[in-house]
Parts: structure tokens; sequence; C-alpha cells
């Protein structure tokens, strides 16, 4: 009775197969269209909003996801680097301009703030104009960027990996299960391991 069953699913495999394999191209197509950050060659800056000098737009902790335009014009909520030479060079600012062009450089200043910014930056400064705004994704943001949380993914990956290895051979209908062992088994792995860490 178990044979057919079996039978159907693995012809069914081959067509999951490639729906998956065509949908994980479509979804990094998008991905490098519109979230490719500029590090890689995309238009896109993610930015975490620190202070409160854009508020009530945006809040200490927010995530805005910028991208690179054309041009830039008064009203335009930017992100800009601190031009070279100056105090604080470097550093990003997301504030509305309120003046200026690029040929004189841009006056900016934050909805929240009562004087304009002391920089004028030039387009050439600017990261882009504000494109998505993700209220308080910012903190998770910067968490997901310190060391300890890359190093659990693919710590967590590789010990997955050697577990399915170690268990090659199974009978298909027991995969899902062996797979939910398998991550239980990493699960309670990095918890007493962050436990240590953290002791």
């Amino acid at each position: 009775m178990t044979m057919p069953h079996r039978t159907g699913w693995l012809a069914w495999r081959p067509i999951l197969a490639g729906l998956s394999t065509g949908l994980l191209l479509v979804l990094l197509a998008a991905w490098a269209v519109t979230l490719r950050p500029l590090s890689l060659g995309g238009s896109a800056e993610y930015v975490v909003i620190h202070g409160n000098s854009m508020f009530p737009l945006y809040h200490d902790g927010d995530l805005i996801i910028s991208h690179t335009h054309s041009g830039y014009t008064i009203g335009d909520v930017v992100a800009y680097h601190v031009p070279q030479g100056q105090l604080g060079q470097g550093l990003t600012v997301i504030h509305r301009i309120v003046g200026g062009d690029d040929a004189t450089g841009f006056v900016l200043k934050g909805d929240n703030n009562p004087v304009t910014d002391p920089w004028h930056p030039h387009a050439s400064d600017v990261v882009g104009a504000t494109w998505v705004h993700v209220p308080r994704l910012g903190k998770l943001f910067v968490a997901m960027h310190q060391p300890i949380v890359p190093g659990l993914f693919f710590g967590g990956l590789a010990l997955v990996v050697v577990l399915r290895w170690q268990t090659r051979g199974r009978d298909p209908d027991q995969g899902l299960p062996t797979l939910i062992a398998d991550l239980e088994r990493v699960t309670a792995a990095l918890q007493t391991r962050y436990a240590r860490d953290s002791g």
C-alpha cells in the first residue's frame, strides 16, 4: 500500500525541485534589482535611525532603506555621508533637503531640529532618497551584525550538514522526522553553547 504513495511522491520531486529553484532565482533577481546594497554594486543602502532629529516621521531604532536617484530636490529626505575633511566625516545622516543644490551644496535639516545641518553635501555625498521605512527593525538589524549571530548560524548549518551526512541512506519517508530531530539537536547544542558563553 505504501509503494504507490512513494512512487507518486518521487515523481513529483523533480517538479517541486524545479519550482523551488525558479522561485529562488526570482527572489535573487528581485533582491539584486531592489535591495542589493551599494557595497555589492546595488542601489540600496540600509541605515538605522539614531536619535529623534526626524521625529515624528522616524524614530530611534527604525530601519531605512534608501535608493540612489539621478537627482535630489527640496523636500526629499535623503541619507548622506558627512563630506570628507569636515568634522564627523563619513558619518551617515538622514535629513530633509530644505535648500541649496548640487552646485553649491544642499542645505539639510532634521524635521525635529531647530537649525539646519552644519554640512552642505553635494550629490556625490548623498547615499540616496528614503524608499522603505520599517519601524523598530533597526535594532534587530544591528544585532544581526554582531559576530555571534553569523557564528551561530553557520555553526548550526554545519551541524545540520554533519547530522544529515551521518543519517544518509535512510528511508525517504523518514526524511521530515529525521530533519526535525536534527534541528532539535542543533537547537539544544546552540542553547548550551550560548549559555556557556554568557555564563
